[in-house]
Order: structure tokens, then C-alpha cells, then sequence
């Protein structure tokens, strides 16, 4: 009874810091499929935890499915960590040790969901990380419903973080794995049932294993998952190198989705700035500063540049705060 209490205590205060957080990830990117939620699903092992009374105290407060199913994605990201000895791979271990894989950690998010009314799919596959390594013995991620045939992507694992050697780091923004849109997750997530994909041109696997990695930044400075796709289905093509220092600077609207630029060809910048920011296009011979851009309103900046030589270029900004300037993309140059 003593350890009952002083775990529901736990969940208690991890959700004051959930509902004091403020809702800035928005209802959207909700997909229509198909009504497969009836179907048992096997790789679900039984419990003999009861994760109603967990479920009912994650998500007290919450009044609509979408809400439900955030708190508990926050819950997890929030208290569970990656198990670096890969050997717990249930729910009910999971939830009594707080460590988990990738199959522990979605069990357990599938059970709080599910015993609270939720419908949930597990979904299992393939997955490629930043650097283009793929797991052999594969991984899973979620689908869950906010209404009868719609629903969000996520995935709890890379949401709460990641592993350096042996060592579990778990991440500041957890949101970047939550509600993805589908157009982004097949980049790094290739579902064993493809019509997990929902995009309008489903991808085939050897396509999924041939593509250049993507890099999470690509989400988290806002370029299209659509421009990116294209770009990358033209051969030999790569991604410019993105940095993490101006997530919070920048948007990356638009910009050349490519390694190398060309002397003598025009390329189009289209950003937005936070208030107070500064911007710059430089390479080593000249900046080009925001007041040279055309000013769009609303924090947005366009630019037209012509490639003049070969030295490198990139795209910069900084905080009113210092002076320090933040590489955010930075291209090579090649002749023409």
C-alpha cells in the first residue's frame, strides 16, 4: 500500500509540471485511416499493474482525447529514461524500474492510453538516426486517435531523449517527436505495414534505405518536409549542414536544400527572425545584414543571392543579448 501511494505521489507532482507548462504545441497535422483499432495487437504483453487509476491520475484535467493523449507523452518523456542495458523490453518493468526500450517504452505509453479510453495503434519497423544508422532489431513507434478516424504520430523513445556510449541523455524539448507530421517521420521511421506511411505517394523500402539521413533540425527550423523529399529524390543530392544554436532564433522558411552552391547561380532565402535578432548572409569575403533583405512584416526577411565565388557561405543570427554570432546553415560552393 506505502508503495502504491508513493508512486501515485510521483505521478501527482510530475503532472503539476505538465499542466503548468504552456500548450504550445498545437492540434494539427491530424490524419485521416483507417478503423483498424479493433484489432488486438500481439505484440502487447499482459500486466498486472492497474494502469486506469495511473492513466485517470496523468491525465486529470484534460478534456478532450488530444489533451489525454499529450499528458501522457509528456508523462513519459518526462519520467521514463532509456534502459542503456537493453534488457527491459515490457510495461510493467518499465514502469516499476522508470527505464525502458523502445518496445517498453510505447507498452507502457499503449497501456496508461488505452486503460483511459484511448485508442492506439503500436506500429513496428525500421529506423534511421541522424547519422544513417539503422537498428537491426528494428523499432517502434505510435499512432493514437483524437476522434474515430483521425489521428497524431509520435514517438515516446525519441522523445525523452538519447544514448551517448552507455550513458541515457535525456533531451530538453521533447515535442519535436510528438504529433509529426507523416511527411517527416518517413524520412527516419519506415513502418513494417506501409499504410502506416499515410503520405500520398507511399515510399518504397529500398528508396527508405538509400536516402541520405535527415537531420531532426530539419523539424525544428521548419522546412518543408515536402521540398525536402523532393530534393532528395534527385540523385547524388544532399542536405546543406544545419547547427543547433538558432532553434530558437529562426525559421527557415526557405532556402537552397542542397550541399553545394554554384558560382554564378541565384538562390532564394526566405526567414523569419525572432524580435531583436540579428541576421546575416556571410562568407569570408562580405555579410549581408537583415537591413539589406527585404523586410516581409511579421519577423520574415527575402533575399536573392548570386553565388560570386567559391568561398563558403552561411546563414547566421544572434541574440539582442550578445554579440556572439550562431552559424545556422552553412553551404559550400563548387564552379558551375
Amino acid at each position: 500500500m506505502a508503495r502504491s501511494l508513493l508512486l501515485i505521489i510521483s505521478i501527482i507532482l510530475c503532472l503539476g509540471s505538465i499542466m503548468a507548462q504552456n500548450d504550445t504545441i498545437q492540434e494539427e497535422n491530424f490524419v485521416s485511416y483507417l478503423k483498424r483499432h479493433s484489432k488486438d495487437n500481439p505484440r502487447i504483453s499482459t500486466s498486472h499493474y492497474n494502469y486506469q487509476d495511473i492513466g485517470n491520475t496523468i491525465t486529470e484535467g484534460c478534456n478532450t482525447d488530444y489533451q489525454k493523449i499529450k499528458a501522457i507523452y509528456k508523462w513519459i518523456c518526462d519520467s521514463i529514461s532509456y534502459d542503456t542495458t537493453f534488457k527491459i523490453n515490457t510495461a510493467d518493468v518499465c514502469y516499476q524500474y522508470r527505464r525502458g526500450i523502445c518496445q517498453a517504452i510505447n507498452e507502457l505509453y499503449y497501456k496508461i492510453a488505452t486503460a483511459v479510453g484511448l485508442k492506439v495503434e503500436f506500429i513496428d519497423g525500421i529506423a534511421k538516426d541522424k547519422t544513417g544508422y539503422i537498428e537491426k532489431k528494428g523499432h517502434s513507434w505510435l499512432f493514437a486517435y483524437t476522434s474515430e478516424d483521425r489521428g497524431i504520430f509520435m514517438d515516446p523513445t525519441w522523445g525523452l531523449g538519447y544514448v551517448e556510449g552507455k550513458t541515457f541523455i535525456r533531451k530538453k524539448n521533447c515535442w519535436t517527436w510528438f504529433n509529426v507530421n507523416p511527411e517527416w517521420l518517413i524520412f527516419s521511421h519506415y513502418p513494417r505495414d506501409i499504410t502506416f506511411q499515410l503520405i500520398d505517394r507511399p515510399m518504397y523500402k529500398q528508396e527508405f534505405l538509400a536516402m541520405p539521413p535527415v537531420s531532426e533540425l530539419c523539424i525544428e527550423y521548419g522546412i518543408n518536409a515536402h521540398s525536402i523529399y523532393e530534393s532528395l529524390r534527385k540523385e547524388g543530392n544532399t542536405l546543406p549542414q544545419l547547427y543547433s544554436k538558432g532553434q530558437e532564433l529562426i525559421e527557415l522558411i526557405e532556402i537552397p536544400l542542397c550541399k553545394n552552391l554554384k558560382v554564378g547561380n541565384k538562390y532564394t532565402f526566405r526567414v523569419r527572425i525572432k524580435s531583436g535578432c540579428g541576421l546575416a548572409l556571410n562568407s569570408n569575403t562580405s555579410s549581408i545584414r537583415e537591413q539589406d533583405w527585404k523586410d516581409l512584416g511579421d519577423g520574415k526577411y527575402f533575399l536573392e543571392y548570386q553565388v560570386q565565388n567559391s568561398t563558403n557561405i552561411s546563414i547566421c543570427v544572434k541574440d539582442d543579448s550578445n554579440d556572439y554570432w550562431n552559424v545556422v546553415v552553412n553551404y559550400g560552393i563548387e564552379e558551375n
